[in-house]
């Protein structure tokens, strides 16, 4: 197996989005390309808004996990210690993911509730600004977690059964 470059898988994602996890496998880019509709779904059902600079933000955390990704299997192929090979596997794509999707759900939220609290500052109403930032934004991002976290357990049992996660070693 390759090493691959972490800088460059994360450009690749935040340039290309999901499609920039070609790099890494193609089944990233697949599982990526599903948990970015899963997350748009989700936002779509229960109403949220999504603002339009919301795109961009999401691009760093996909960056942040193709990153993620190939700094574990650079040093899985360095110790060697044939769990590199896994890595390439559909179930081992879907797990990583999952984790990915966790992470889009906490950082939306949590940009969202910092969105919100400093609308609400710059127009004057300092306690609901400070309201929203120091209680809004954390509870906010605790349901994020839990209800994403939830998505990603049933991503996990349906295509990554029985499988060690290899990016929690």
């Amino acid at each position: 197996m390759r090493r691959k470059s972490p800088v460059l898988a994360a450009v690749l994602s935040f340039i290309l989005g999901p499609l920039g996890y070609l790099y890494i496998g193609w089944q990233y880019a697949v599982m990526c390309t599903g948990v970015f509709l899963v997350f748009v779904l989700v936002l779509t059902v229960t109403d949220f808004p999504i603002p339009p600079w919301m795109k961009f933000m999401i691009l760093a955390v996909l960056s942040w996990k193709a990153f993620t990704i190939c700094s574990v299997r650079n040093h899985l192929i360095e110790t060697d210690d044939g769990a590199a090979r896994a890595l390439n596997s559909f179930p081992i794509a879907a797990m990583a993911m999952s984790d990915l999707l966790v992470g889009i759900g906490m950082f939306y939220a949590g940009a969202v509730g910092v969105y919100a609290a400093a609308l609400f500052l710059l127009d004057g109403n300092i306690l609901k600004g400070l309201l929203t930032l120091l209680i809004g934004t954390p509870a906010l991002v605790w349901i994020a977690s839990m209800v994403f976290g939830l998505i990603a357990a049933g991503i996990d049992a349906v295509f990554a059964r029985g499988v060690e996660n290899l990016f929690r070693r």
